[in-house]
């Protein structure tokens, strides 16, 4: 069974546009063949970071649509198996002239802002995630003491960090605290995921590396 079984389409909302601006024509194409792999249920392999994150808040949307008509399935299934509405019944209750114009009459539907409210929702977690991580990025002294722990450089443990972050997004699990994230990035790489060394511990980055990378760590 896919993901999407028994549904012939899905939708795609207009605020996307604010991520696939920040693409080039080629990673746009790819993220679009990403959502099409993934709605047919081909699991995609992202490999590159960008279009992970781009491809996330995507991803729960139409998780959340799935959920909304799989509901909406089952509903009129059971109204179904009750009969649906009776037809044409003998003897119909008669009505005053004010419930006859009410007949006539649509009621206004109400506006529905769920799927704004859910997309506004991942946006806020996600800038969230990625601001809790800029902080742990900008914090010299926990980074000090972890490398001096990991004998490995500045340089290597915050490309081990980063990698981290994007891991999460993809695994969506995005995090709310900075403690949650310290405890969770630690025990990461005491359980195996050791920090890749590509350079000496002793390594001193210049101020230019060092504003680079502060600016530009994704």
């Amino acid at each position: 069974m896919t993901i999407m079984e028994g549904k012939k389409s899905f939708l795609l909302y207009c605020d996307i546009i604010h991520t696939i601006q920040e693409l080039t024509d080629e990673q746009a194409g790819q993220l679009f063949r990403i959502i099409l792999d993934y709605v047919n249920d081909k699991n995609p392999d992202i490999k590159d970071p960008l279009l992970k994150i781009a491809f996330t808040p995507i991803k729960l949307q139409l998780k959340r649509d799935l959920e909304t008509w799989k509901g909406t399935c089952k509903k009129n299934a059971e109204n179904g198996s009750k009969g649906g509405r009776p037809k044409n019944p003998k003897n119909p209750p008669l009505l005053n002239k004010t419930q006859k114009s009410e007949r006539l009459i649509p009621k206004p539907k109400k506006a529905d802002n769920d799927t704004d409210t859910d997309n506004d929702t991942d946006n806020d977690f996600l800038k969230e995630h990625n601001e809790i991580f800029r902080r742990l990025w900008k914090n010299d002294l926990w980074i000090e003491a972890l490398c001096i722990k990991w004998k490995c450089s500045k340089n290597d443990f915050l490309d081990h960090l980063n990698g981290f972050r994007i891991d999460l997004i993809a695994k969506e699990e995005l995090k709310e605290t900075e403690k949650d994230a310290k405890n969770h990035f630690v025990n990461w790489v005491n359980s195996g995921n050791s920090v890749i060394k590509k350079e000496s511990p002793t390594h001193v980055r210049s101020r230019e590396e060092e504003e680079f990378e502060k600016n530009n760590w994704w």
